[in-house]
């Protein structure tokens, strides 16, 4: 009952896999999936560990939506952000913080006209 496949071309049952009638070789298909997700896991690594200076410490948090900001000291922002992203929410971060602790002028109608 049990026969075994017939194929066009000689292909190694344990090895090869034939997908649309080209054999695929499994060892190669393995370590290429195997490169690939190794070099995932060293780039999220390398996004996670490696800071750059942008005058403000900044950690990527892979749970994080947008930049927070814990007293000026240090910069969460999401891990999926590029350098350039980063370092316009922190420009924009440091001029809404200088913007906001500048008292804004007094206003002209509510001083007294100067008497001569």
């Amino acid at each position: 009952m049990s026969e075994r496949a017939v194929y066009s071309c000689d292909v190694d049952v344990l090895n090869d896999v034939v997908i649309a009638g080209h054999p695929i070789n499994t060892g190669l298909l393995s370590a290429s999936l195997a490169f690939l997700l190794g070099w995932i896991v060293l780039y999220m690594l390398y996004k996670m560990f490696w800071h750059a200076d942008f005058g403000l410490p900044v950690r990527r948090r892979l749970l994080s939506t947008r930049i927070s900001v814990q007293g000026d000291q240090v910069a969460f922002v999401p891990l999926w952000w590029s350098d350039l992203q980063i370092q316009r929410a922190v420009s924009a971060h440091w001029k809404n913080t200088l913007r906001s602790s500048v008292a804004g002028a007094p206003d002209r109608r509510l001083q007294e006209p100067a008497t001569r």
